[in-house]
């Protein structure tokens, strides 16, 4: 009987793989890191660090995003009179959930080697600190929640601030978390998973479950192109107006001319077109203006700015919660109970779906507020000209 308990609870991908495609990921990034310090030293002369160098200011922003995210932990579990505590060392996941939101934080503003940093240093002392169990699966998870957050910064970083080339490097980004994942669910030997929450007993089929993650998958796609081009839309709208209006005043004219042209009396003729071209004139340049008011109104610059934070949060949340919640989470949690892999797997897929936009209205405010008073790039620590002495005497 326990044998068989074991046997259902068996994930179809182990802990070490994990850990093993992990280091791969962060591998694969510190070659192109290399290849990139290779390309400055040859072609920029400059001298580029993997491993930022970083000034006294970074490091306090570095110092300030873990404090914060040990400070929400601490201060959670003190308003719960120590239950959160027991939680977390009961089931530690809980834990790297609620400290994931600042870690990811850190990430879109420092970087994926930073924010990795950011993760190991976060969970080692929220465990440290709030008495906590440490387990070894949900400290890589913190390390990749701001590992993945740390990508998206340098996607904004590659695409220079142009809303178009940040949109084509995310959507293939998001696009390849999405088919490994859709890819890892099909071809998994489990045909149906069944949760039992709350007194609900739900049982969900590979198919239904495809569906849902292509759902979400698809409307974060939509949303993204669709926030995009929100501040043009109205620009493209101005357009179509004033050519709507040009043309039919061109048309008018013709009309009028035409009509004219019948009368006898030249004269009167001429005075009465020119006392209508004066009027619709007037009438035109009159709605023109009504139209430019009402535009003047809507301040563009703040809705690109708006579109510049919320769609790095957009794409963070997403990738996180699919690679880390979806992919590396399960596998950990079965360490802590004797329910089955597809349990978990499929709980974890659910909340992905709830939990995505609960993230983005938790972490887009913070970040809002967070990026622009920072006043520190870290892309300013990570190169230097050659020609700068290493050591000053």
């Amino acid at each position: 009987m326990l044998s068989n308990l074991f046997a259902a609870a068996k994930s179809p991908i182990k802990a070490i793989e994990v850990i093993a495609i992990f280091a791969a990921f962060v591998v694969a990034t510190i070659i192109l890191l290399f290849i990139k310090k290779i390309y400055y030293r040859v072609f920029l002369k400059k001298r580029y660090y993997i491993f930022p160098k970083m000034s006294v200011k970074g490091i306090t922003n570095v110092a300030m995003v873990i404090s914060i995210s040990i400070a929400a932990i601490i201060l959670l579990t003190f308003l719960t009179a120590g239950f959160m505590a027991v939680i977390f060392r009961a089931y530690p996941g809980w834990r790297s959930t609620i400290e994931g939101v600042l870690i990811k934080i850190g990430g879109l503003l420092f970087g994926p080697i930073i924010g990795l940093f950011i993760g190991a240093f976060t969970d080692l002392l929220t465990v440290g600190m709030t008495a906590g169990m440490f387990h070894y699966g949900y400290f890589i998870v913190a390390m990749a929640y701001g590992f993945f957050s740390g990508v998206v910064r340098t996607i904004i970083s590659l695409s220079k601030d142009k809303e178009i080339s940040f949109l084509t490097l995310s959507s293939i980004f998001v696009t390849f978390i999405a088919v490994a994942l859709f890819l890892f669910i099909y071809y998994m030997n489990i045909s149906s998973y069944n949760i039992s929450f709350l007194g609900f007993n739900i049982n969900i089929n590979k198919e239904i479950m495809l569906i849902i993650f292509g759902t979400v998958f698809s409307l974060t796609i939509l949303i993204l192109w669709i926030c995009a081009f929100s501040f043009d839309f109205w620009k493209i709208v101005y357009s179509f107006q004033t050519i709507f209006f040009k043309l039919r005043f061109i048309s008018s004219v013709k009309k009028y001319r035409k009509h004219l042209a019948s009368w006898s009396d030249t004269q009167k003729a001429a005075d009465k077109h020119l006392n209508w071209v004066v009027t619709h004139e007037q009438s035109r340049q009159r709605a023109l203006a009504r139209m430019n008011k009402s535009y003047s109104k809507i301040d563009f610059t703040k809705i690109k700015l708006w579109f510049n934070y919320f769609a790095p949060v957009l794409i963070t949340v997403f990738s996180c919660e699919a690679i880390v919640e979806i992919l590396i989470m399960p596998v950990f949690d079965l360490d802590f109970s004797i329910l089955s892999y597809d349990y978990w797997f499929a709980f974890r897929l659910i909340m992905f779906v709830f939990m995505s936009p609960i993230n983005v209205l938790i972490i887009f405010p913070i970040y809002r507020i967070v990026c622009p008073s920072m006043r520190y790039n870290y892309q300013n620590d990570l190169s230097e000209s050659i020609y700068i002495p290493l050591m000053v005497n």
